[in-house]
């Protein structure tokens, strides 16, 4: 009896799920163009992780996203959406990158195909996906590179680690962030760390920080103060929150993201006609 209601709990969510975003079907030609880019590019890739290789290490993935990561998304937004389409209105699809936390690239590889001329670093504390590290070159331990539409730089590291971090800023050799993408720590401690140690003194004079997952306990008061302290050195920061589809799209519940950035988001999206839900000014 208890599996028949969960059942149907979970078709009900789904239901209730689909007609609220419906309510957010966007009009936005540039970004129905980038909707759809991103979705072609995904069917290009037949897995982003096999049974085999998950079994080995999960990337941090629970089972039920595991089950649903291959999956064909509808055309619904998806934080990767958002971030291709804000990296074309703001930068022109040419910048430099980094994402904490790539998983298994879902994510990274979406940006990776949008971008040209670019420059990409993941950090990740799990060796490449093995679907993948076939097309990279092996430098070191710690780093692998690839060059293409972009030059990517794939940092194997501990993010949480103070030796890893050295090794890191070592490796940007004076390259400032336009566009930081940060999902890999979910904790208070470890997502202040990670702004002091890696992001605050390597971000451009115009940037973007978005954070995703930050309905987690502790993570949006990490947020508030991060944004108090780029106060300091900036005349104003702006910061929104909102939620969105994540990296399998309608088949999960909706990702509470928030960007803070020298750029009035806020105000971009307004004017573009982009709908989001319950997207605020924070």
């Amino acid at each position: 009896m208890k599996d028949i209601y969960t059942y149907y709990f979970s078709k009900i969510r789904l239901f209730i799920k689909n007609f609220v975003h419906k309510l957010y079907i966007n009009k936005n030609e540039e970004f129905i163009e980038i909707i759809k880019k991103n979705r072609i590019y995904l069917e290009t890739v037949s897995e982003f992780l096999d049974k085999k290789n998950y079994e080995e290490n999960d990337y941090g993935m629970p089972p039920i996203v595991f089950l649903n990561i291959n999956k064909k998304i509808n055309n619904l937004p998806t934080y990767s959406d958002l971030i291709n389409f804000l990296n074309y209105k703001l930068f022109n699809s040419q910048l430099n990158y980094l994402e904490t936390g790539v998983s298994v690239m879902k994510n990274f590889l979406q940006v990776d195909n949008f971008l040209e001329n670019s420059l990409l670093f993941a950090y990740e504390i799990e060796e490449l996906n093995p679907l993948f590290i076939d097309e990279y070159d092996t430098i070191d331990d710690n780093l692998r590179t690839k060059s293409a539409l972009n030059e990517i730089k794939y940092f194997k590291g501990d993010l949480g680690s103070k030796k890893d971090n050295l090794s890191f800023n070592e490796l940007l050799k004076n390259i400032k962030f336009d566009f930081v993408f940060s999902d890999a720590h979910h904790q208070p401690w470890s997502l202040t760390w990670e702004y002091k140690n890696v992001i605050k003194e390597n971000l451009n004079d115009e940037f973007v920080l978005y954070f995703d997952d930050v309905n987690f306990p502790g993570i949006e008061d990490v947020i508030n103060d991060i944004k108090n302290d780029l106060e300091v050195d900036n005349e104003i920061i702006y910061g929104i929150s909102f939620f969105t589809n994540g990296w399998i799209g309608q088949y999960e519940k909706f990702h509470k993201n928030i960007i803070i950035s020298t750029f009035d988001v806020y105000k971009i999206l307004k004017e573009e006609k982009i709908k989001l839900p319950s997207l605020k000014k924070i």
